[in-house]
């Protein structure tokens, strides 16, 4: 087990734009190992503490990228205490737990909202969308899905992982360009108010049940 984790933990460093169940494909095929489904699952389980940590690990090494270069950024949670950057000067920490009604107002207040996946790399979450409808422009690692649904620089702005040196002079442009960051945050908001509300998702629910039924009795 242990030998299995240590290469699931280096293919994590090498290619962190993967999800955890292909890095888990991968390190499994390296051995010649195979599983079941069940199996497969259980495995990706047991090591889901390890991804956690993993994403972690990427989260705070963004964060200090990006204050290191005199950029501020406000984290809100007693979960930060024990983060190493927290008596940083740009490090603004709010040692509260928000609720979800205060997160939004949070976010109302936000130039940008950053954002790191905890390794489902092709999918979206809440966080985004709720970002998007307070306006505030989101900054997010991208992934495949998310290149589906929004445009780099007209209602979302990515980054790389693999190249997190580059996001201070990514933030710098956006942060000097005002009327540039508002018209994102506007096309965000536009774009999450058509497609992606619970309504939406709810009718595109409907669409693929409705479907799966009419495809029972051809």
């Amino acid at each position: 087990m242990r030998f299995l984790l240590n290469h699931y933990w280096m293919y994590m460093r090498r290619h962190p734009e993967l999800p955890a169940e292909e890095l888990l494909r991968l390190t499994l095929n390296e051995k010649n190992k195979t599983l079941s489904d069940i199996e497969f699952k259980d495995l990706l389980y047991r090591f889901h503490h390890f991804t956690l940590y993993m994403a972690y690990r990427y989260r705070c090494k963004i964060l200090k990228t990006i204050i290191e270069h005199g950029i501020k950024i406000d984290v809100f949670g007693k979960s930060w205490q024990s983060c190493l950057l927290r008596n940083h000067p740009n490090f603004i920490w709010h040692n509260i737990d928000l609720t979800t009604e205060e997160s939004l107002i949070v976010w109302q207040q936000s130039k940008i909202a950053l954002n790191t996946m905890t390794w489902h790399k092709n999918a979206i979450t809440e966080r985004i969308i709720n970002s998007m409808l307070q306006k505030a422009v989101v900054l997010t690692e991208r992934n495949p899905y998310l290149e589906q649904q929004f445009s780099e620089g007209l209602d979302i702005l990515y980054y790389d992982l693999a190249k997190t040196e580059k996001l201070p002079q990514l933030l710098n442009s956006y942060l000097t360009s005002p009327d540039q960051l508002s018209a994102i945050g506007e096309n965000g908001y536009q774009k999450a108010m058509q497609t992606h509300t619970w309504e939406s998702r709810a009718d595109e629910l409907l669409h693929i049940v409705r479907e799966d039924a009419s495809s029972m009795y051809l």
